[in-house]
């Protein structure tokens, strides 16, 4: 239960950053990194790929206006949430990785399908200015999914 109201609420609480903090530097994916940081709560893995799908579809159309992209974000850090939890045991430092590649990931799908040109240099400034706010939710949020697994 405690997963599904994790998800919810970083829902929320991107949904409010973005209404409030519009025009700031602060770029938040709580949604995208609550993914890939609410998968060892899940025992059933079929639950977890129809939790993604579902909040792909609600974050493609809130946030994205396109559910293609909102899907193809989340299918792709699924999977490497996937690779990544099977492989190696997680802690603060690859969560940290982790959600630095789900925010590198997404701004680049974002950036190359809404077919902008592509600056280097605008692109590393937005993976930046997303990383402050996020790297700040990653760091409050996983020794309460810490404590949460241990249940």
């Amino acid at each position: 239960m405690i997963k599904y109201v994790f998800l919810i609420l970083s829902f929320v609480a991107e949904l409010l950053m973005l209404n409030y903090f519009s025009n700031s530097y602060l770029l938040p994916m709580f949604t995208v990194i609550s993914i890939a940081m609410v998968y060892s709560l899940f025992k059933d893995k079929k639950k977890y790929n129809i939790v993604v799908i579902i909040l792909s579809l609600f974050y493609g159309l809130i946030f994205l206006n396109n559910i293609f992209l909102g899907f193809l974000i989340f299918f792709i850090i699924k999977e490497f949430v996937f690779l990544m939890n099977r492989n190696i045991n997680m802690n603060l430092f690859k969560f940290l990785i982790l959600g630095i590649f789900c925010i590198v990931i997404s701004d680049a799908i974002l950036y190359l399908f809404l077919l902008m040109p592509f600056y280097f240099i605008y692109f590393v400034y937005i993976v930046f200015n997303s990383l402050l706010v996020n790297v700040l939710f990653i760091l409050v949020m996983y020794p309460i999914i810490n404590f949460c697994s241990k249940w």
